[in-house]
């Protein structure tokens, strides 16, 4: 059966199969290690001021394991990432000792109730353009997250015209799919496209990035109120 959220898993599969640039998400490269620092300083920011720890994480669109490997570092018990593109998984590197990968929806996770203490969603609600199915991966996210558990949060809040296959996740849009949870989300990170032509101009780029103005992405935690 053809339901919204097989649809839409059909959909994010073939625009990943169209994507050129491959090289654009690099982690070696400097905007995208700029990108990582940011978020993971956030994420620290946020953690520390919550008092929790990692303990048992989920990364629900787990990619090739960049998120996977700064948990595993940072003294995560576990780390299970999913995805729903294979080839990604076959590329994930974030397999090591007390890591896992499964192929998943995340509308549909193949874990129990309340199992994870951290939830991580990194640029994957931009990625699903249809509203229920955002809906379904929350409540997903809300039935396999521990009483007291977190979720930290990485995602663009400014619309990219040039890319139809994603769209500009708001707070607001946040609040409206995980009702009864606090937020506390910052703009992070310089607009991509202007870090890229910035690539070999650093100090440039840094500056830059300390424009609240020119930073594209919301970056912190949620935790049920």
């Amino acid at each position: 059966m053809n339901t919204p959220a097989t649809a839409e898993r059909e959909r994010v599969r073939a625009a990943y199969a169209r994507r050129t640039h491959a090289d654009r998400y690099d982690g070696s490269r400097p905007d995208q290690i700029a990108m990582s620092r940011a978020r993971a300083e956030a994420w620290e920011r946020r953690l520390t001021r919550l008092g929790r720890s990692l303990g048992r994480v989920l990364e629900v669109g787990c990619g090739t394991g960049a998120v996977m490997r700064w948990a595993s570092e940072r003294g995560a018990s576990h780390v299970l990432g999913v995805d729903v593109i294979a080839d990604r998984l076959v590329a994930n590197h974030g397999c090591r000792h007390g890591t896992s990968l499964a192929l998943a929806d995340g509308s549909a996770l193949p874990v129990p109730r309340s199992a994870f203490d951290t939830v991580v969603c990194s640029t994957v609600f931009s990625s699903i353009l249809d509203d229920r199915v955002c809906r379904s991966v929350a409540q997903e996210i809300d039935r396999v997250l521990a009483p007291t558990g977190v979720v930290l949060w990485f995602d663009f809040f400014r619309d990219n015209p040039l890319n139809r296959d994603v769209r500009p996740v708001r707070a607001r849009d946040v609040t409206a799919w995980f009702p009864g949870y606090e937020l506390a989300l910052e703009p992070v990170v310089l607009a991509p496209p202007l870090a890229r032509r910035l690539l070999r101009h650093p100090r440039l780029s840094e500056s830059l990035e300390r424009v609240r103005l020119l930073r594209t992405h919301l970056a912190g935690a949620l935790w049920r109120a």
